[in-house]
């Protein structure tokens, strides 16, 4: 007795034969049995090419449970050939499964969920059931097994908020059900920092000599970020480990300093550096802060007045001998002289 292919899977049949030997080929029937229960009787013996033996078949049922099954042959004889029987043994194993895992998004930022799917194939109708334990982080999560299309099942699950940043390996493990076996598979989710933007303004800008301004950094990141700011003007740091504080938004914070009154007339450079937090990537702003010359002079701060053109006006004017130098003498016609231009 032979059974082809051996071992099986569970829902595959395997073709037993027996070989009936003596001499000259046999003739006559066969009866086969699996476990003692008789399956297929009067099974019509077929002469080898030999001559010298004869053969009969039949295909095993495809619902034989996962184990061990003893396969009987026996043959009643004929005119000229005593009974004999056989038996082997036909192993039926689980159908072999395999799982894969897929989350997406992948990669997540600080704070973000990813919907991780676990994919197991069985190979063909009917698909595999039972649930899959997910485990992220040394924390499970069990879900139950979907059936779909080509004799495969899916389970889901949503990853938790409150992982950090880094490299995370998902993994699922399905258990198995009477007619699959067990498999497991998994997948790398990354974590990483939330990217943030920083935006920088002066009020007010510009300023005179002497005036201060006060600067606030902007800095935003789909959730508040923490930690400090520090700020340069013109390359020199002015304010470090400024600390952040969270806007009515919820999505960002400001931190502020305000310039020093020593700054020289000109444009000046401030830049605000956010280094970043657990969650959030750092960056940097900058902007333009001018500084004026402030007011003065005999004018009260107005304007100069160009006076060229204007004193030549008076050249030439005839004086009354009454009116008197600051020396006491006589001025007739006292010549003013041009005034060149920018005096």
């Amino acid at each position: 007795m032979t059974c082809v292919p051996d071992p099986v899977q569970v829902g595959q049949g395997s073709t037993c034969t027996a070989t009936v030997s003596d001499g000259i080929a046999p003739t006559g029937t066969v009866d086969f049995t699996v476990d003692g229960a008789l399956v297929a009787d009067d099974v019509q013996l077929q002469p080898t090419q030999s001559g010298t033996s004869s053969t009969a078949s039949f295909t095993t049922n495809t619902d034989l449970t996962v184990g061990d099954h003893t396969v009987g042959a026996s043959y009643g004889g004929d005119a000229t050939h005593a009974p004999s029987s056989g038996t082997t043994t036909l192993a039926v194993a689980l159908v072999t499964t395999t799982t894969s895992v897929a989350c997406d998004p992948n990669p997540v930022t600080a704070g973000q969920t990813s919907a991780c799917t676990a994919t197991v194939n069985g190979g063909g109708e009917p698909a595999p059931t039972g649930t899959v334990v997910f485990t992220v982080n040394g924390e499970s999560v069990t879900s139950p097994l979907v059936p779909g299309a080509g004799g495969s099942s899916t389970a889901t699950f949503t990853t938790n908020t409150a992982l950090a940043v880094g490299s995370y390996q998902v993994t699922a493990t399905y258990e198995g059900d009477a007619r699959h076996s067990g498999s497991s598979g998994s997948t790398t989710l990354a974590v990483g920092l939330l990217t943030t933007a920083s935006l920088l303004s002066c009020v007010p800008n510009p300023v005179q000599v002497g005036q201060s301004s006060t600067c606030t950094v902007t800095v935003s990141g789909g959730t508040a970020p923490t930690g400090t700011v520090d700020f340069t003007v013109d390359g020199a740091l002015v304010a470090d480990d400024v600390q952040l504080q969270p806007t009515q938004s919820g999505s960002s914070s400001t931190a502020s300093f305000t310039t020093n009154t020593a700054l020289t007339a000109g444009n000046h450079t401030v830049v605000a550096s956010y280094a970043g937090d657990a969650t959030h990537s750092g960056s940097t702003a900058s902007t333009s802060l001018t500084v004026t010359p402030s007011g003065g002079g005999g004018n009260g701060g107005g304007s100069l007045i160009n006076l060229n053109g204007l004193i030549t006006a008076f050249n030439n004017i005839s004086v009354n001998n009454n009116i008197k130098s600051p020396g006491s003498t006589n001025i007739t016609n006292q010549q003013f002289p041009p005034v060149s231009s920018g005096n």
